[in-house]
């Protein structure tokens, strides 16, 4: 009997934290033998990154992209007679960040870290408006159009990250 075919679709670029909609829906079977099953397996990510596929059971699962990087990520489907394809497909998913400036923390021991910008050299920890932390997470560097204001994005506070400041 003939094998169905996975397409995983095409590679896509998105930014860090986005969610991403991933596309198996242009598998097939040429025989007809559908619906088909799926099974999305997340094969390799950014080192630190805990992502996980929010359902990879069904055709357009979701996942969070935790850290910048790439995410490579595996469909195998199955037809209605029991047979899976041979040549999985895979798919490339690129967590970029839109910003000029993305400083990103992640940890491997149980206790917790935190990630600190400084404004300047006069600046101090924890001093406000000077250091973006988590106490003061969008902090008021002074421009007046506010592109120099960092702001921390993510603050992991009981794990191993990442915590990052755009």
């Amino acid at each position: 009997p003939g094998e169905p075919v996975a397409n995983a679709g095409a590679d896509v670029i998105v930014a860090p934290l986005d969610f991403v909609t991933l596309n198996g829906t242009e598998s097939y079977d040429p025989e007809g033998k559908e619906p088909l099953k799926y099974d999305w397996t997340l094969v390799s990510g950014p080192d630190g990154s805990t992502a996980t596929l929010v359902d990879n059971k069904v055709a357009k699962p979701t996942m969070c992209l935790d850290l910048a990087g790439d995410y490579e990520l595996e469909l195998t489907v199955m037809n209605t007679d029991g047979v899976w394809d041979s040549t999985p497909d895979t798919v490339v998913v690129s967590a970029i960040p839109a910003e000029n400036f993305f400083v990103q923390l992640s940890w491997n021991t149980e206790t917790d870290l935190d990630l600190h910008l400084l404004d300047g050299q006069d600046a101090n920890l924890y001093e406000r408006p000077g250091d973006a932390c988590y106490c003061n997470t969008n902090p008021n560097w002074g421009s007046s159009g506010g592109d120099d204001d960092p702001s921390l994005d993510l603050d992991d506070i009981h794990g191993y990250g990442p915590e990052n400041i755009n």
